[in-house]
């Protein structure tokens, strides 16, 4: 029988989406975290961006489609002394209710 995982959540005409991207590339050390959180308020996304110990960045976001493809479009392209290279992405299941965009330490106990 096949599985079926919810990756999106509707609220009233607003269809939401959550991932998680690992960015690689120049993407630390040059204020990326910060600018994520930034843009992502401006775009109305929740979620969360950390280092990784490795040198990537990784966000988890969500929000309405539109704006999430955006946020990512923006996290690619948007920072002037950022340079990323792959962005590997995984599809989540909504949560719904935050409004927060956070800045994370990485803690090496943490996922993942």
């Amino acid at each position: 029988m096949p599985r079926f995982h919810l990756t999106a959540l509707i609220i009233g005409k607003i269809r939401l989406v959550r991932e998680r991207w690992v960015l690689r590339g120049r993407v630390q050390g040059i204020g990326f975290r910060y600018f994520a959180r930034q843009q992502a308020r401006a775009m109305g996304v929740s979620g969360w961006v950390r280092n990784l110990p490795e040198g990537g960045v990784e966000v988890e976001a969500e929000g309405p489609k539109e704006a999430v493809e955006r946020f990512l479009s923006m996290l690619r392209t948007g920072h002037p002394y950022a340079s990323v290279d792959e962005v590997a992405r995984t599809a989540l299941k909504p949560v719904g209710g935050s409004k927060a965009f956070e800045i994370l330490q990485y803690h090496k106990n943490q996922w993942p």
